[in-house]
């Protein structure tokens, strides 16, 4: 504290803080009491020694009145002395004074003030009890002085009054007068300490309410934090499992990876996925995840969709049910429009029970799981549509190459050899391998010298349908990699050749085929009778198809 702060009241220490507030309220009080007969007592000394001039005579009462400023400066500055000493110091100047006023003056003038701050004093730092035998004391003390002076016993003050009786009687007029005024002193301050004490008892029940109600507010507030906390792991919990699933286009895959993710993700004890199926009218078990606890009943395989059980009432229902067996199970339906394709049922673990307050949350993971049941259904369908088409496209594919082969007259097989291109070829083992296989085959074998040549082997496939083979033989013990990728490249391009080849011969096939209907039937339509028809078609048919024999003939009936 600095000098300035020391003198002010509210300016308080940190060991008196720590006080109760009665005991902090008396301390203000006490000092500013203390400021306030300081700074009189300065004062009252520079009025004495502005009008009275310093001598022997009055040389030792001005050193004992400094001495006494000095004391109480000293006990005015020290903030840091307890109240139980610095309390009865201020009350010992106060009375020290009243009575040397008493002794000198009586019940009169300043006298009578001292003897009033003797009362307001104790009282203000004490307790009405201290302010009462302070009372008793002056009082007693006065009593003395009184009976001193009317016996002559004390030198005379002031001229005596005329009659003893009426001297007695303004004794005794003064003294009442002083035992009011100190009641009425010590009733204020009691009334103000009663008043300051319920003010403060009453203070510190609002703060203690408020301090519960802060305590209450900050726990409601930690429960709260918490609870949004769990929920966001929730939340993130469900994305993880959306993000698990959602690329997963295997419907096995997926129900096993969605079952798994679920239950480490939400921490369950065990997760089963039921899909519907409508030929057998029952909901199968398809993937299940987790260790049953005890009293938890093992995933049924299957269920009717028509019994009354809370699974299939779930499922038929379309809405969420929970069932309190073991720590819970929640029987979550997924949906596809307003009907149900399945159910989720999530068992709780003894550790971490289910919150119906999470239901939404584990229903939005539900709602996602069935929607990429229904993307990976679809997939499937389509993947075994496009299987299909390519099973149909290979079949007629294949019967469009053995029709052309067998209707052609031509033999399809070309070897090049010493720079010279023959027709016909040589069928070797790896040949008839490649064929049967539709891989590729390499092998090594001597050539007409003696010396090993590497021959390899290429299916001509289109659709999935071997058309023949392609061979080549090099010198040397392999066939490097590089020439193996371009005969494969160029064999994959003479297969698309081939077929587009085949398309144009069947296209120009049937023009000719169109062509020889329509000079038949011209010719047909200009005989006039029906043996010249029937001659003409004969004839015609026999040398535009080039067959040995036609025969028509109609039927005689018998």
């Amino acid at each position: 504290m600095n000098l300035i702060s020391v003198f002010a009241p509210s300016n308080l220490p940190a060991a008196v803080r720590r006080q109760s507030p009665l005991a902090v309220q008396r301390e203000i009080i006490l000092q500013s009491l203390l400021n306030a007969v300081t700074g009189f007592a300065m004062l009252g000394m520079l009025l004495y020694l502005a009008r009275t001039p310093i001598n022997l005579s009055n040389l030792a009462l001005i050193t004992a009145f400094v001495a006494a400023i000095a004391f109480l400066l000293l006990v005015t500055l020290s903030r840091r002395w307890p109240y139980r000493l610095r309390a009865p110091l201020l009350t010992g100047l106060v009375v020290s004074a009243c009575l040397a006023s008493l002794s000198s003056q009586g019940l009169n003038g300043s006298a009578l003030v001292y003897a009033v701050a003797m009362i307001a004093v104790p009282t203000a730092l004490f307790s009405a009890r201290a302010g009462i035998a302070s009372l008793i004391a002056v009082t007693l003390v006065y009593a003395i002085y009184g009976w001193l002076d009317f016996t002559g016993i004390l030198p005379p003050r002031a001229a005596p009054l005329t009659s003893l009786p009426a001297q007695v009687s303004a004794w005794i007029n003064l003294l009442l007068a002083y035992l009011l005024t100190a009641v009425a002193v010590i009733g204020a301050f009691q009334q103000l300490t009663a008043g300051l004490l319920g003010a403060l008892s009453e203070q510190t029940s609002l703060a203690e309410q408020l301090i519960a109600e802060r305590a209450l507010l900050e726990s409601r507030v930690a429960q709260r934090t918490g609870e949004l906390a769990r929920r966001a792991d929730l939340l993130e919990a469900a994305r993880q499992v959306s993000n698990a699933i959602a690329s997963e286009t295997d419907l096995e895959k997926l129900l096993t990876t969605a079952a798994e993710r679920i239950k480490l993700v939400f921490n369950v004890a065990q997760t089963a996925i039921y899909l519907a199926n409508p030929k057998s009218g029952a909901a199968e078990l398809r993937a299940s995840s987790g260790s049953v606890e005890t009293g938890i009943p093992q995933p049924a395989p299957a269920f009717r969709l028509d019994e009354s059980g809370p699974l299939s009432r779930a499922m038929m229902a379309g809405e969420t049910l929970y069932e309190n067996i073991g720590a819970g199970r929640l029987l979550a339906p997924m949906k596809s429009g307003d009907q149900a394709v399945g159910l989720v049922v999530l068992t709780a673990s003894q550790t971490n029970p289910l919150d119906l307050q999470d239901a939404a949350i584990y229903t939005t993971t539900v709602d996602q799981l069935a929607l990429s049941i229904g993307k990976a259904l679809l997939v499937k369908q389509l993947e075994d549509s496009l299987k299909s088409t390519e099973e149909n496209f290979r079949q007629a594919t294949q019967k469009s190459w053995e029709f052309h082969l067998k209707t052609t007259r031509k033999r399809y097989a070309y070897r090049y050899i010493h720079s010279t291109t023959i027709q016909g070829a040589i069928v070797h083992p790896a040949s008839e391998q490649a064929l049967n296989s539709g891989a590729i085959v390499q092998s090594t074998c001597a050539d007409q010298t003696g010396q090993p040549s590497a021959l390899l082997a290429v299916p001509i496939k289109l659709h999935g349908q071997t058309l023949g083979v392609f061979n080549i033989r090099v010198s040397g013990a392999q066939i490097s990699p590089e020439l193996s990728e371009l005969v494969e490249n160029t064999v994959n391009r003479l297969a698309i050749s081939l077929e587009n080849a085949r398309l144009l011969e069947n296209i120009q096939n049937r023009a000719e085929r169109e062509r020889l209907v329509g000079e038949i039937a011209s010719k047909v339509r200009s005989a006039t009778d029906v043996e010249s028809i029937l001659r003409t078609t004969a004839a015609e048919l026999g040398r535009s198809l080039g067959v040995t024999e036609v025969i028509v003939q109609l039927n005689k009936p018998q």
